[in-house]
This record gives C-alpha cells, structure tokens and sequence, in this order.
C-alpha cells in the first residue's frame, strides 16, 4: 500500500464515494483511482468498500479503521497526535520555479506580491506543507489566482515547463541537472520553514534494524534516545 493508495482512501470518503469527483481532486483518471481501490484489496485480500453494482456506497468495518488511520497520517499535526512520539528529521522551504528567461529571475529580492502577478501552480492543499503556502499569502491580504494544483512537484514542473504559471515545490524537489528548461528561486524569507518527522506509536516494540535504520536517517536518534522516547512515563502509568 502506497502513499497515493492512502489518498485515495480520504479523498473517497470526503467525496461521498464519488469516485468522479476524487480522481478530480487527485487530478488523475476515475480508472486510475478504479485500479487503485482494486490493488489494494487484492493486497490485503478482503473488500474494504460497500459496493452497489459498480459504485461504491460506503465503508466496510475495517476500511472505517483503515479510514481513521489515514487521516492521522495524512495531515500536518502529526507532532501533537496522541499516542505517537515523534522526532524532527529535517528542516526544508518551498521555493518558486519558473522557466528560463522568466521576469522574475531578475527580481533580486522575491515578494509575495511579485508572486501574486503570476497564475500559481503549487501543491494540493492535502499535501504536507500546502496549507503554509495559502498562510503565507492570507497573512499579508493576497488572494493568489492558482490555476491548479497537484500531488507532487513532477506535475507541478510539467505544467510549468508549459508556461501555464509558475509554480511553488518543496526544495528538495528541484534537480538541476534533469530540470534545465527551469529555473528555481530562493522562497525561504516568503514561506516558513517544515519539518519533516518521523512518527514511531508509543510503546512500540523496535527491533535492531528498526534502530539501525532511525541511527541512518538522522545521527541525533541514537537507540537509547529513541527507546527512552518510546518508553511510557511511570507517573503516566499510575
């Protein structure tokens, strides 16, 4: 089960079972998101939605479960959920991408408002970070025109790449070498900084590797900080 299977699953149950109306909001085929909902019940081997001939109508037992699993994961609280600890992993900004030759590679200073001149296309409000993006604008009094919005920043720099605007992606997400019909500005002083993080369930019971492998994601999650994290509080405990 993916990230993109795990979407599907929200967007479902937001939209009503309308599966028209999620691969709308997930901007792919009704087949697509069709095809996912079938991979990921002959993953698991049982039925997750009740079904009415081809349409779906509701939610079995599980997938309610499942459901409610989503929607922690899915959004940008995760830090405050309870019963998870969580670690800081890394700190990264968005920054704006525009094609080659573009007005705005000769701003030396970007502002919200040189943004607000040009059609946007940014990420889906669903996706991490998406909802800091409308903060930043909201906070000075601009309602940016986005013109659309997607789930992941090849989209994003496709549609870019095609003078339909320009677009706001994570950092991370620029490759120089692969993106060169593309330019990436700086948009730390526009947007504020993410974290992402790591979210373990308290109490949890980690094997070695598991250790091993939050020791090569970050050196500050050494075994012992991470099991003395994960280890509930005597007072908690009566």
């Amino acid at each position: 089960m993916n990230f993109q299977q795990l979407r599907i699953i929200r967007e479902a149950v937001r939209r009503d079972f309308n599966l028209t109306e999620v691969a709308n909001a997930l901007f792919t085929s009704q087949s697509g998101v069709s095809k996912h909902i079938k991979d990921i019940e002959d993953e698991l081997g049982i039925e997750l939605f009740i079904r009415r001939g081809k349409r779906l109508t509701g939610l079995t037992e599980l997938d309610k479960k499942i459901a409610g699993i989503v929607e922690r994961i899915a959004t940008e609280a995760l830090e405050n959920e309870p019963g998870l600890v969580t670690f800081p992993w890394y700190d990264w900004h968005h920054s704006v991408i525009v094609p080659a030759e573009h007005p705005l590679t000769r701003k030396r200073a970007l502002t919200l408002t040189d943004l607000a001149d040009y059609p946007l296309i940014t990420y889906h409000e669903s996706v991490t970070g998406g909802s800091r993006i409308d903060r930043a604008f909201s906070a000075i009094g601009i309602s940016p025109d986005v013109v659309m919005s997607a789930l992941d920043a090849d989209v994003i720099k496709t549609y870019v790449e095609l003078n339909l605007g320009i677009g706001i992606i994570a950092s991370m997400a620029f490759n120089p070498l692969k993106d060169t019909g593309l330019v990436m500005l700086d948009g730390s002083a526009l947007f504020s900084k993410n974290t992402t993080r790591i979210a373990i369930r308290q109490g949890h019971y980690l094997r070695g590797y598991a250790y091993r492998f939050l020791e090569l994601c970050s050196k500050r999650l050494q075994e012992e900080v991470v099991r003395a994290a994960l280890t509930p509080n005597k007072d908690e405990l009566g």
